[in-house]
């Protein structure tokens, strides 16, 4: 959900908690996607749910129908895919055809957007944006912000440890 009223926001994590090759998780799958996306915007606009048998063929139509209505009552609708790199991963190292991609092809009404997350590099190149995609590079934490994170979990730690979880890491978190 967004901090604005007129603006809905759907988040798919593929990541899972490092559950994305776990195979009872399988986040990389078609249906699984569809159903958690379509269910999050049924649950926001008071529409159907749909349960994991749906037909595929169906599922997508209830993804179009269901974005255009999110768009007729929001000034933005914007979907998010977390990880997608982890989920295209995921699909390869169960053989299966990656998805991810594939929701680049969705013809969005006018005041939608997908976001997709990918770390750089190879890993980003999985998603297989079009050239159209806008290329955003996020930072990540520095020293301060990481320490930060680290002394949550270990409030004892000492600088040159704090220092050396930040360089492994490379910033993440």
């Amino acid at each position: 959900k967004s901090f604005f009223s007129d603006r809905l926001v759907i988040i798919y994590d593929s990541f899972g908690g490092g559950t994305y090759k776990d195979f009872g998780s399988q986040r990389h799958l078609q249906e699984r996607i569809l159903t958690q996306i379509v269910n999050e915007l049924a649950i926001e606009l008071g529409l159907e749910l749909v349960n994991d048998r749906f037909q595929i063929n169906n599922l997508e139509l209830k993804l179009t129908q269901y974005l255009k209505k999110a768009s007729d009552r929001y000034s933005k609708v914007i979907i998010i895919i977390d990880a997608g790199d982890n989920n295209v991963e995921g699909a390869n190292y169960f053989d299966k055809e990656p998805y991810i991609p594939k929701l680049w092809t969705i013809n969005l009404p006018q005041n939608c957007y997908l976001i997709m997350s990918a770390r750089c590099g190879i890993r980003k190149d999985l998603l297989k944006a079009t050239n159209e995609v806008e290329e955003l590079e996020l930072k990540g934490f520095d020293l301060e912000a990481s320490t930060k994170f680290l002394l949550q979990f270990f409030p004892n730690i000492e600088d040159r440890e704090a220092f050396q979880f930040y360089k492994k890491t490379q910033g993440n978190p």
